[in-house]
C-alpha cells in the first residue's frame, strides 16, 4: 500500500489573495478615517465660531465695555455695539466693541482669531455682524449674511453659521453656501 504525504497548509496563491484583500480593506479604512478627521475639524471650527458669536452677543447684551479704552470719558460713553467680522478666503476673524458719545467715538476689546490650519479651512464669504446692547433693543443692527466655511478638499461640505433676527445662532451642514 502506497502512503501519500499531504502537506496541510496554504498555497502561495491563497496567501496572495488574502494579503491583497486585507491591504484593500486597510487602505479603504485609512481613507475613510482621513475624511472623517477633515469633516470633524470643519465641524469643530463651526462650533468654535458659534461659541465666539455667542460670547460677542452676550458682551453686547450685558453692555460690557472696557473703561479705559473709550477715550478719557469712558464712563459717559455709551456702548454702541459689539462686532464680529470675518474676511473671505482667509482663516481670520475678529471681535471689536464700539463706544460712542456726542461727537466722540472709540473702539475697544479688539481680538483676532484664526481657524485651525487643519485641511486649510477658510471662510467662503466675508462680512460683519453687529450686536447692539440690551438697553438699545434686542437684536442686530442689521440683517447679516451667513458665515460660510469650507475645507480645501472638493468633497468637503460647507458649514453655514447664521444669526436670525431674534439673535438665535444656527449651524448647519449644507451642500452650497452663498
Amino acid at each position: 500500500m502506497i502512503k501519500k504525504n499531504f502537506c496541510h497548509g496554504y498555497t502561495l496563491i491563497e496567501l496572495l489573495v488574502v494579503i491583497s484583500i486585507s491591504a484593500l480593506f486597510f487602505s479603504l479604512a485609512i481613507a475613510s478615517y482621513q475624511s472623517f478627521n477633515k469633516n470633524q475639524a470643519l465641524k469643530n471650527s463651526s462650533s468654535e465660531i458659534k461659541s465666539v458669536l455667542r460670547d460677542v452677543q452676550n458682551r453686547a447684551i450685558t453692555g460690557q465695555k472696557d473703561r479705559g479704552a473709550c477715550a478719557e470719558y469712558a464712563d459717559t460713553k455709551l456702548l454702541k455695539e459689539w462686532q464680529f467680522e470675518w474676511t473671505e478666503d482667509t482663516r481670520n476673524y475678529s471681535i471689536l466693541g464700539i463706544c460712542e458719545s456726542v461727537g466722540l467715538g472709540g473702539t475697544f476689546g479688539g481680538q483676532t482669531f484664526t481657524l485651525p490650519s487643519t485641511d486649510n479651512i477658510k471662510f467662503t464669504t466675508g462680512g460683519l455682524i453687529a450686536f447692539k446692547p440690551l438697553n438699545q433693543g434686542i437684536g442686530l443692527t442689521f440683517a447679516p449674511d451667513p458665515i460660510c466655511i469650507k475645507g480645501n478638499a472638493a468633497s468637503s461640505p460647507y458649514y453655514k453659521i447664521s444669526v436670525d433676527s431674534g439673535g438665535g445662532i444656527n449651524v448647519e451642514k449644507v451642500a452650497t453656501c452663498p
